[in-house]
């Protein structure tokens, strides 16, 4: 259960989306907040027009590299052809054929 778990946990972390950086501020603002940070307080996207919001909003995104992609399909690749041995030999001879600790 816990192979499971870890098997889960990184195929989620090599094929994950998610900002790159985490300010509050956009990077255009970045400079003016770190030498006067007072103006920077309560700052809040434009809402009006819509398009401002995103220009303001600027974020850089992390997206899975090709080399992510190639170890998480690698590690289902592994699992599949574990799971089809598994599968082969309780179908050969039943539940009772395998091991305890091979389930």
């Amino acid at each position: 259960k816990a192979a499971y778990k870890l098997r889960r946990r990184l195929l989620g972390a090599l094929l994950a989306t998610f900002p790159a950086d985490l300010r509050s501020l956009p990077p255009r603002l970045r400079p003016a907040a770190a030498a006067r940070p007072w103006e920077a307080w309560g700052w809040l996207p434009p809402l009006h027009p819509p398009e401002a919001f995103g220009e303001a909003m600027e974020m850089e995104w992390h997206s899975p590299s090709p080399a992510e992609v190639a170890a998480a399909a690698e590690m289902c690749f592994a699992s599949l052809e574990r799971a089809e041995k598994l599968a082969a030999e309780v179908g050969a001879g039943g539940v009772d054929a395998v091991p305890e600790a091979r389930l």
